[in-house]
């Protein structure tokens, strides 16, 4: 038991005996830019400092940015819009048929050789009189005492 309890009191005395002696290096180090290393030092302080030091320059070569520099992740159930897609399929399905119909529409009437779209003649100013009369024989027959009557 005596000599666990010397140990750990030999082991805590080095500790306080390295802590105190960084800080005296390090004001050294800060004054004369030269550290001088005795051989306690060397013996006892100066294998922690080492793998200290090592341990420190292993994190720094292995330290990654915190900040997220790269661009989000790439989505593409957002970008390609599938709605749009089918609207616009649907709006030109919808105009080639239209297209159909009247491409049909102008080749019947274009297979007929005849216009459909005969209208009558339009009443004259004797029909307003009341001279007008829908056969041509009568019509004459209006002319014709329309005339008579000029004469006499």
């Amino acid at each position: 038991m005596g000599s666990k309890r010397g140990i750990i009191y030999l082991a805590t005395s080095l500790q306080t005996l390295c802590k105190k002696a960084e800080k005296i290096s390090e004001k050294c180090w800060k004054v004369a830019k030269i550290t001088m290393i005795s051989t306690r030092e060397n013996l006892l302080c100066r294998p922690w400092q080492q793998r200290k030091y090592e341990y420190h320059k292993k994190k720094v070569l292995s330290a990654t940015p915190v900040i997220d520099t790269k661009s989000p992740p790439h989505r593409p159930h957002v970008a390609l819009k599938l709605k749009k897609l089918q609207k616009e399929e649907e709006r030109s399905r919808k105009i080639e048929r239209d297209n159909l119909m009247l491409l049909q529409k102008l080749n019947y009437i274009m297979a007929k050789h005849w216009q459909d779209n005969y209208l009558p003649p339009q009443p004259t100013f004797l029909s307003r009189i009341g001279v007008y009369r829908s056969s041509e024989s009568g019509l004459l027959e209006a002319l014709a005492d329309g005339q008579d009557s000029k004469i006499q």
